[in-house]
């Protein structure tokens, strides 16, 4: 249940407050499944770690985090020493993105078992931190938001569409 729409919403409201001007100062992996990210404003830094495993997906916020000497791989060097600008939670979606000062945007795709990190550069797909699902190399920014119909006549519409 962490990763509904309306529970990232929160948490996207929450976080650009808290890391709107901060930088990006690394960004890494010491394991298939999980990405880290540090920010830093010159007074304090702080931590997002995204775990992407099969069975579980989630955001953590750890106070501290030591990098390992060995067995990391650097990620994303287009962001690293760029300003966030703050967090956007797309609409009716199980994702939110970290918009950065420079065209690009870290989208933290939140699908199960086809959980992502993905780089935006303005609308297109860059790259991504997992890159076993080639449709997320078709997602085009501006179309992750997701308009449902909530009327009655939409209800009505998709009654044949459910599962029994």
């Amino acid at each position: 249940m962490h990763n509904n729409f309306y529970f990232l919403r929160q948490l996207s409201f929450a976080l650009t407050k808290k890391v709107a001007g901060f930088k990006v100062v690394s960004c890494f992996s010491q394991n298939k499944d999980e990405l880290i990210l540090e920010l830093n404003n010159s007074k304090e830094s702080f931590f997002i770690k995204a775990s992407l495993l099969p069975d579980f997906q989630g955001l953590s916020f750890p106070g501290e985090f030591h990098r390992a000497r060995k067995n990391s791989i650097d990620l994303f060097p287009e962001v690293i020493m760029q300003s966030i600008r703050g967090a956007r939670q797309f609409e009716n979606e199980r994702s939110l993105a970290l918009t950065l000062e420079n065209n690009c945007t870290l989208v933290f795709k939140m699908h199960g078992k086809q959980a992502n990190v993905i780089l935006f550069e303005g609308e297109r797909f860059k790259s991504a931190f997992r890159n076993n699902f080639p449709a997320d190399r078709n997602l085009i920014f501006n179309e992750l938001d997701r308009r449902i119909d909530w009327s009655r006549e939409g209800f009505e519409k998709h009654q044949q569409d459910r599962e029994a």
